[in-house]
């Protein structure tokens, strides 16, 4: 009987872990992305480079990921990507884009960037959010 409720024990706490680690991986990929866009212009690399340069909470962040079928690292050039805490913030074709996990603390940081380089923020689907 002892050895009953051990293994109902270890699967109940299997299952917890498995729905933690689920939950996280789901949060990674149903994370919204927003974009910052120049309102009657695409942002310039020197603007977004001027823009980090004199906000020293930006620091650069290479864009990294591993391949899912060789586990093999890989980096890539020629996006100019800051981090400012947890959020990281890319410049891709004239506009910056980040994902929205917690737009409590990305939200303001993403509305500081929009007025200082005349912009607005946009979802993915084109709505609006206030900068």
């Amino acid at each position: 009987m002892l050895f009953l409720v051990l293994i109902i024990q270890f699967l109940i706490m299997s299952l917890v872990s498995f729905e933690h680690l689920f939950a996280s991986v789901v949060q990674e990929l149903m994370a919204y992305t927003l974009y910052i866009t120049g309102k009657n212009h695409p942002i310039s690399e020197a603007a977004w480079i001027d823009f980090t340069a004199q906000n020293p909470e930006f620091h650069p962040d290479p864009l990294n990921t591993i391949n899912p079928n060789t586990r093999e690292h890989l980096a890539f050039s020629g996006a100019l990507a800051y981090r400012q805490g947890k959020a990281v913030f890319v410049l891709i074709r004239g506009r910056i884009q980040f994902r929205a996990h917690d737009l409590e603390i990305s939200l303001p940081v993403a509305q500081h960037i929009a007025a200082a380089l005349n912009a607005e923020i946009l979802g993915e689907e084109g709505e609006m959010y206030s900068s």
